[in-house]
């Protein structure tokens, strides 16, 4: 269960990053594409670091 909150942190450091991260690259954005944006990149990072955390060691 701990493993999860750490998945949980991360998903909204990350978010928080890309939400104040995303208007210095794309100024055309409105309020609500940055947002959807900054949802679905938190999300998809989250999953592969989950991914990685569950691989085998090589």
């Amino acid at each position: 269960m701990r493993q999860f909150g750490n998945y949980i942190i991360s998903f909204l450091v990350f978010g928080a990053f890309m939400y104040y991260v995303l208007p210095m690259f794309r100024k055309d954005m409105t309020t609500q594409q940055r947002m959807i944006k900054t949802i679905w990149g938190s999300l998809v990072f989250t999953l592969v670091k989950a991914i990685l955390d569950f691989l085998p060691p090589f």
